[in-house]
């Protein structure tokens, strides 16, 4: 019966089509995080700061300084912040090559883009609460001037 195949057609794509068009949103667990950099003490604007999870997990947090050395870290949307744990950061300044895709970190020289090996083997950590309480960081980098 032709009628009742396509009624049943019509009910499973109801049923599946939810399901298959992404269904409800993601769930992040994101919370805030925000923060201010300095370069020799001057607001730095275009620093990428890069977050990375100390337990080795991947690397998904990132933002860029805005004119008033301003940042907001976003994860899966603009600005929705990182997930609660604790962080080693990089900090690069410089521009992106489109050719290459690549960000060239010529103003700082490299030194805070690997978090592991600062200068003077100070790696700027940063730990996250699971909660929206979370200060704004202060990052201060020198230059290679």
């Amino acid at each position: 019966m032709p009628t009742m195949r396509c009624i049943s057609f019509l009910f499973l794509c109801c049923l599946v089509c939810p399901i298959g068009c992404g269904g409800p949103g993601v769930v992040s667990d994101c919370v805030a995080a925000s923060g201010v950099v300095f370069v020799d003490g001057e607001l730095a604007e275009g620093v990428l700061i890069t977050l990375h999870p100390i337990d080795g997990g991947p690397i998904v947090a990132q933002g860029v300084s805005g004119p008033q050395g301003e940042f907001v870290i976003s994860t899966h949307a603009q600005g929705d912040g990182a997930s609660p744990g604790s962080y080693l950061l990089a900090c690069t300044w410089g521009t992106y090559d489109v050719a290459s895709q690549t960000y060239c970190d010529c103003r700082l020289g490299g030194k805070y883009a690997d978090p592991q090996h600062h200068p003077k083997n100070d790696p700027i950590a940063w730990t996250l609460a699971g909660d929206t309480d979370n200060v704004p960081k202060r990052i201060e980098l020198t230059s290679d001037h």
